[in-house]
């Protein structure tokens, strides 16, 4: 039987080689009944949006924030179809005949070569061997083994970091309202944090003020500088009072410093005109909150991602927002895994970046792979260079530079991402469970300095020269 399987898949992967064309043919699929259970998604409580001095409304956590509980080893993600089996009622939907469950496999097979066949145009690396494999497991219900990795983080975990995100983020527009009077500020919680693309159980925070209405870049720079000493005391008490509502109870402590001189990661060069204060909450535990609120006229620095990155979540297709969510923390793990860190300025792609990769791949952490594995190599199995993989896979940057994600690689990290996505590929299809630790590139073994080659003289006894004694007779001679 596993041989016709195979077959049957090997039949399939030539077919759709040979004739792109068959993607098209209309597929109509037979009329029966398949209702699908309904997607639950967890909603973090609201904060109320109206009075921003009341913090008395919000949420409370108990200190020490967010304890990384341990985790269990969970398979990655395996075929949609043995994840969940639709709910079907027994008294609404009739056992299917051999000859209707026939049908639909026919159906699904056909639907599976249009969208393989879609595909083909850029086959990748694999010359359609994935799509076929994706056809075959389709018809046949196969599920291939899947390496595994960390569990994710619960939804209450999730749920304490919005609070702290959305808390911060008020404490930060009181505190800015009050050290720049009359000045039109936009604030927003914009890391990866507000967003639930974290890595970590207790992750850092971002918080852009943007100083805009009649000010220019320039003389909002000047504003906000002259006013460093008020923000500094404003946010020092705003967020002491946020804190105390969200950890009650706790001897908290609140330190204010910077600004921190920043670097553009495009180009390493000094950015002016930004200028971000770390804001750290400390308690008897260590520290709880870790966070920076930056100041800035420049609208390239405070740009619309956010609204960007949830217009993307909403537009997948067969994805839901909660699962790319998890899969974008996936693959941060993996990139923290692989190269040490995700970000730029350590030869990755920078937090934004992986989640664009996701995104950009239909929102999976499989996807983003299988991308990577087919862009990194030849059809021969060549690997191809940094430079010429950007080309074939343009991670579109659409606020700032540079305009292709791939392109903050460093050439290394990109030689182990390539390793990686290779071998996660491989294990996954031999049906081998992996962590992301195993997908790691061997190190190159240290080199071992050279050593300035040594004349050997050989050393050949030798008796000792016989002493020579002179004897000389000189005539004394009388000098008057």
């Amino acid at each position: 039987m596993e041989a016709v399987k195979r077959l049957l898949s090997v039949l399939v992967s030539f077919g759709l080689a040979v004739s792109p064309a068959a993607a098209q043919v209309k597929v109509v699929p037979p009329s029966v009944a398949r209702p699908v259970a309904p997607v639950v998604v967890p909603q973090a409580p609201a904060l109320p949006g109206s009075a921003l001095p009341s913090l008395s409304a919000l949420p409370t956590l108990s200190a020490p924030a967010l304890p990384s509980a341990p985790r269990a080893a969970l398979a990655l993600p395996v075929a949609a179809a043995a994840l969940a089996a639709p709910a079907r009622a027994a008294s609404a939907v009739l056992p299917e005949t051999p000859k209707a469950d026939f049908a639909k496999k026919v159906s699904d097979m056909a639907a599976g070569v249009a969208e393989a066949g879609k595909a083909l145009e850029d086959p990748g690396a694999d010359g359609g061997r994935d799509a076929a494999e994706a056809v075959f497991n389709k018809i046949t219900g196969a599920v291939p083994a899947a390496p595994a990795d960390a569990e994710d983080f619960t939804p209450a975990e999730l749920a304490g970091v919005k609070r702290i995100s959305d808390s911060l983020e008020r404490a930060v527009a009181l505190a800015a309202g009050r050290a720049l009077p009359g000045a039109a500020l936009a604030v927003r919680s914009r890391g990866s944090s507000s967003r639930l693309t974290h890595a970590d159980a207790n992750p850092d925070y971002d918080v852009m003020v943007r100083v805009g209405g009649d000010f220019t870049p320039e003389a909002a720079a000047e504003r906000i500088a002259e006013n460093l000493p008020a923000l500094k005391a404003a946010l020092t008490e705003g967020v002491k009072t946020a804190a105390a509502q969200l950890f009650p109870g706790t001897e908290l402590t609140v330190s204010v410093s910077g600004p921190v001189q920043l670097n553009d990661p495009a180009d390493h060069k000094r950015v002016t005109g930004v200028y971000m204060l770390p804001v750290q909450v400390s308690g008897p535990s260590g520290l709880l909150v870790d966070a920076d609120v930056t100041f800035t006229g420049r609208p390239e620095y405070a740009n619309a991602y956010p609204d960007y990155f949830a217009s993307q979540l909403a537009a997948l297709q067969g994805v839901s927002p909660e699962a790319a969510l998890a899969d974008i923390r996936k693959a941060k793990r993996f990139f923290k895994e692989i190269l040490g860190s995700y970000k730029a300025w350590q030869g990755g792609p920078s937090g934004v970046g992986v989640e664009q990769m996701v995104l950009q791949a239909g929102g999976t952490f499989d996807g983003m792979m299988a991308k990577v594995f087919a862009v990194a190599y030849e059809p021969d199995g060549r690997p191809r260079g940094l430079k010429k993989a950007a080309r074939l896979w343009n991670v579109e940057n659409r606020f700032m530079a540079p305009a292709n994600f791939l392109d903050l690689f460093g050439d290394k990290a990109w030689a182990r991402t390539a390793y990686a996505a290779k071998a996660y590929r491989d294990a996954k299809a031999a049906g081998v469970a992996v962590s992301f630790a195993d997908l790691r590139a061997p190190e190159a073994p240290p080199a071992v300095p050279a050593q300035p080659r040594r004349r050997d003289i050989p050393v050949v006894a030798a008796a000792a020269p016989a002493t020579v004694s002179v004897a000389m007779a000189t005539p004394m001679k009388q000098v008057r």
